[in-house]
């Protein structure tokens, strides 16, 4: 007999929530009240989940493989993927474009002002690679 995992939605609300659903079983399971702002982006892999907000200056990050107390959890339990604590990495502006690399440690980003990021959420840094402003 074949047994399926089961693969989790993150959904996004314009109010800053996420829901979490289980697709094999077509139910929504959680829901956290993560952003003061819309969600304009999820990034997630099997290392992190990454939050973009709409009018947000800062990208969020949680660690997926962590230990709370003395349990240790991953990508297979959503009731802790907002769970530990949370990096933050500031912007000069509100995220606009992003791509990460596959596991979500590195990304370029492009800000509303104009500038080139170059983030890594291991090392917690942030590094603007160039600013361009309209004349």
């Amino acid at each position: 007999m074949l047994e399926q995992n089961s693969v989790y939605l993150l959904l996004g609300l314009s109010n800053g929530s996420i829901w979490v659903v289980d697709t094999r079983m077509n139910f929504f399971l959680y829901k956290f009240s993560i952003l003061s702002c819309g969600v304009a982006k999820i990034t997630s892999t099997v290392n992190r989940i990454i939050l973009e907000g709409t009018s947000d200056t800062f990208l969020h990050c949680w660690d997926l493989k962590k230990t709370i107390g003395d349990f240790d959890y991953d990508a297979s339990d959503p009731e802790y993927f907002f769970s530990g604590p949370e990096k933050k990495l500031k912007l000069d502006g509100f995220p606009s474009a992003s791509h990460y690399d596959f596991t979500a440690a590195e990304a370029i980003l492009i800000s509303t002002n104009g500038s080139f990021w170059l983030v890594n959420f291991i090392e917690q840094l942030t590094v603007k690679l160039k600013s361009c402003h309209d004349p």
